[in-house]
């Protein structure tokens, strides 16, 4: 539970950099061309922590649902690949280990 809790965390933290770019851009936007605080600040601060969690959310769906699914048939395309080309399973394995450090 607490590793979920740390992963989560991670996500929720990585989302709020997501976000910054476009935080700062609106807000710049705000303070220098409208040259006006908007009434509604606490709304809008609201609004975008559950914009961060719900994009913290999706992503680990995504990575829990979805990219396992990616991962599964990838693996099954690039085994008759391998065949055609000469690799042999281990070497497609080596690689496939190659690409997941990288990510």
């Amino acid at each position: 539970m607490k590793e979920s809790i740390n992963i989560f965390y991670q996500d929720l933290k990585n989302s709020f950099k997501d976000l910054l770019p476009i935080i700062i851009v609106v807000s710049f936007f705000q303070a220098f061309i409208i040259q006006k605080i908007p009434e509604n600040l606490t709304s809008i601060v609201i609004g975008l922590t559950i914009v961060a969690i719900g994009l913290a959310l999706f992503i680990r769906g995504l990575e829990l649902g979805i990219f396992p699914i990616g991962e599964g048939t990838g693996m099954t395309f690039t085994i008759p690949l391998s065949h055609v080309a000469g690799l042999d399973l281990d070497e497609l394995h080596k690689f496939e280990d190659n690409i997941k450090t990288m990510l």
